[in-house]
Protein backbone atom coordinates (compact mmCIF):
# COMPACT_ATOMS: atom_id res chain seq x y z
CA UNK A 1 0.00 0.00 0.00
CA UNK A 2 1.25 3.36 -0.73
CA UNK A 3 1.48 6.27 1.64
CA UNK A 4 -0.97 8.73 2.27
CA UNK A 5 0.37 12.02 0.35
CA UNK A 6 -1.02 15.70 1.54
CA UNK A 7 0.13 18.66 -0.48
CA UNK A 8 0.18 22.49 0.17
CA UNK A 9 1.11 24.70 -2.05
CA UNK A 10 -0.50 24.31 -5.52
CA UNK A 11 0.61 26.89 -7.37
CA UNK A 12 2.99 27.06 -10.66
CA UNK A 13 5.36 24.90 -9.11
CA UNK A 14 3.54 22.38 -7.06
CA UNK A 15 0.39 21.66 -9.32
CA UNK A 16 2.91 20.30 -11.12
CA UNK A 17 4.44 18.15 -9.02
CA UNK A 18 1.39 16.91 -7.29
CA UNK A 19 0.23 15.78 -9.97
CA UNK A 20 2.63 13.63 -11.20
CA UNK A 21 2.53 12.19 -7.45
CA UNK A 22 -1.07 11.24 -7.85
CA UNK A 23 -0.48 9.73 -11.66
CA UNK A 24 1.91 7.23 -10.23
CA UNK A 25 -0.60 5.96 -8.00
CA UNK A 26 -0.19 7.89 -4.47
CA UNK A 27 -3.41 8.47 -2.60
CA UNK A 28 -3.01 12.36 -2.58
CA UNK A 29 -5.09 15.11 -0.30
CA UNK A 30 -4.86 18.75 -1.25
CA UNK A 31 -5.30 22.17 0.41
CA UNK A 32 -6.93 24.91 -1.69
CA UNK A 33 -5.20 28.43 -1.34
CA UNK A 34 -6.62 31.45 -3.46
CA UNK A 35 -7.32 29.42 -6.39
CA UNK A 36 -9.39 26.18 -6.89
CA UNK A 37 -8.56 25.22 -10.20
CA UNK A 38 -5.99 23.39 -9.64
CA UNK A 39 -7.04 21.40 -6.89
CA UNK A 40 -10.14 20.96 -8.47
CA UNK A 41 -8.42 19.33 -11.45
CA UNK A 42 -6.64 16.99 -8.98
CA UNK A 43 -10.00 15.88 -7.55
CA UNK A 44 -10.99 14.73 -11.16
CA UNK A 45 -8.18 12.65 -11.03
CA UNK A 46 -8.81 10.91 -8.14
CA UNK A 47 -7.28 13.40 -5.27
CA UNK A 48 -9.44 14.29 -2.35
CA UNK A 49 -9.66 17.93 -0.33
CA UNK A 50 -8.81 18.43 3.15
CA UNK A 51 -10.44 21.82 4.73
CA UNK A 52 -7.72 22.70 7.28
CA UNK A 53 -3.60 22.02 7.71
CA UNK A 54 -4.78 20.14 10.70
CA UNK A 55 -6.82 17.25 9.08
CA UNK A 56 -4.01 17.17 5.86
CA UNK A 57 -1.45 16.30 8.98
CA UNK A 58 -3.59 13.66 10.50
CA UNK A 59 -5.04 12.03 7.62
CA UNK A 60 -1.25 11.99 5.78
CA UNK A 61 2.07 9.82 6.27
CA UNK A 62 3.86 12.55 4.27
CA UNK A 63 3.19 16.13 3.48
CA UNK A 64 4.78 18.56 0.91
CA UNK A 65 4.88 21.65 0.94
CA UNK A 66 5.76 24.15 -2.08
CA UNK A 67 5.11 27.76 -0.94
CA UNK A 68 6.43 30.77 -1.37
CA UNK A 69 9.31 31.28 1.12
CA UNK A 70 10.19 30.39 4.73
CA UNK A 71 7.11 32.81 6.46
CA UNK A 72 5.12 30.63 5.05
CA UNK A 73 6.86 27.38 5.96
CA UNK A 74 7.34 28.58 9.25
CA UNK A 75 3.54 29.56 9.63
CA UNK A 76 1.99 26.59 8.31
CA UNK A 77 4.50 24.31 10.64
CA UNK A 78 4.02 26.66 14.20
CA UNK A 79 0.90 28.15 13.91
CA UNK A 80 -2.07 27.12 16.16
CA UNK A 81 -3.58 23.73 14.91
CA UNK A 82 -0.38 23.71 12.16
CA UNK A 83 1.62 20.64 11.91
CA UNK A 84 3.32 20.74 14.84
CA UNK A 85 0.13 20.70 16.82
CA UNK A 86 -0.97 17.57 14.54
CA UNK A 87 2.01 15.81 13.43
CA UNK A 88 2.86 11.87 14.86
CA UNK A 89 5.71 9.35 15.54
CA UNK A 90 6.78 8.74 11.78
CA UNK A 91 4.95 11.24 10.07
CA UNK A 92 7.37 13.00 7.31
CA UNK A 93 7.23 16.68 6.14
CA UNK A 94 8.94 17.66 3.07
CA UNK A 95 9.36 21.23 2.34
CA UNK A 96 10.05 21.96 -1.71
CA UNK A 97 9.94 25.29 -1.25
CA UNK A 98 12.93 28.18 -1.52
CA UNK A 99 13.45 28.37 2.85
CA UNK A 100 16.10 28.88 4.64
CA UNK A 101 18.59 26.16 6.07
CA UNK A 102 18.84 27.55 9.69
CA UNK A 103 14.41 27.28 9.50
CA UNK A 104 14.80 23.86 8.25
CA UNK A 105 16.65 22.53 10.74
CA UNK A 106 14.54 24.47 13.87
CA UNK A 107 11.95 22.82 12.46
CA UNK A 108 13.44 19.15 12.03
CA UNK A 109 14.97 19.15 15.64
CA UNK A 110 10.76 20.48 16.53
CA UNK A 111 9.09 17.09 14.49
CA UNK A 112 12.17 14.83 15.41
CA UNK A 113 11.10 15.87 19.45
CA UNK A 114 7.94 14.38 18.24
CA UNK A 115 8.85 11.23 16.34
CA UNK A 116 8.20 12.80 13.30
CA UNK A 117 10.65 13.61 10.46
CA UNK A 118 11.69 16.56 8.26
CA UNK A 119 13.32 16.82 4.61
CA UNK A 120 13.90 19.69 3.01
CA UNK A 121 14.04 19.25 -0.83
CA UNK A 122 13.37 22.55 -2.63
CA UNK A 123 13.13 22.29 -6.83
CA UNK A 124 14.99 24.02 -9.67
CA UNK A 125 14.00 24.59 -13.06
CA UNK A 126 10.45 25.71 -14.30
CA UNK A 127 7.13 25.06 -14.15
CA UNK A 128 7.04 23.74 -17.46
CA UNK A 129 9.32 20.81 -16.28
CA UNK A 130 7.55 20.24 -13.21
CA UNK A 131 4.16 19.42 -15.14
CA UNK A 132 6.81 16.84 -17.29
CA UNK A 133 8.16 15.52 -14.03
CA UNK A 134 11.90 16.73 -15.01
CA UNK A 135 12.97 18.95 -12.12
CA UNK A 136 16.15 18.93 -10.20
CA UNK A 137 15.55 18.07 -6.28
CA UNK A 138 18.46 19.26 -3.42
CA UNK A 139 17.81 16.99 -0.40
CA UNK A 140 18.35 17.22 3.31
CA UNK A 141 17.29 14.55 5.04
CA UNK A 142 18.55 11.40 7.13
CA UNK A 143 19.95 8.73 4.98
CA UNK A 144 16.97 6.54 6.18
CA UNK A 145 14.02 9.20 5.64
CA UNK A 146 15.61 10.12 2.08
CA UNK A 147 15.45 6.57 1.17
CA UNK A 148 11.70 6.21 1.89
CA UNK A 149 10.82 9.31 0.00
CA UNK A 150 12.95 8.96 -2.54
CA UNK A 151 10.88 6.85 -4.63
CA UNK A 152 8.33 10.29 -4.57
CA UNK A 153 10.89 12.60 -5.23
CA UNK A 154 11.20 10.27 -8.55
CA UNK A 155 7.74 11.13 -9.45
CA UNK A 156 8.83 14.52 -10.44
CA UNK A 157 12.18 15.01 -10.51
CA UNK A 158 14.73 13.87 -12.71
CA UNK A 159 17.78 14.85 -10.72
CA UNK A 160 18.23 14.06 -7.02
CA UNK A 161 20.70 14.69 -5.50
CA UNK A 162 21.01 14.10 -1.60
CA UNK A 163 23.68 17.03 0.20
CA UNK A 164 23.58 15.08 4.03
CA UNK A 165 21.25 16.22 7.26
CA UNK A 166 17.98 18.41 7.32
CA UNK A 167 18.60 22.20 6.25
CA UNK A 168 21.70 20.87 3.54
CA UNK A 169 18.98 21.09 0.56
CA UNK A 170 17.87 24.74 1.35
CA UNK A 171 22.02 25.22 1.93
CA UNK A 172 22.76 23.91 -0.98
CA UNK A 173 20.17 25.87 -3.34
Amino acid sequence: MKEKIGFVGLGMMGSGIAANILTNGYPLKGLAHRNRKTLDDLIGFGASEAASVAELTAASDIVFFCVTGAKEVEDLVYEKDGVLDNCRSGFILVDSSTSSPTLSRRIGEDLNAKGAHFVDAPVTRAPKDAAAGRLSSLVGAEKSIFERIEPLLACYSENIVHFGPPGSGHSAK
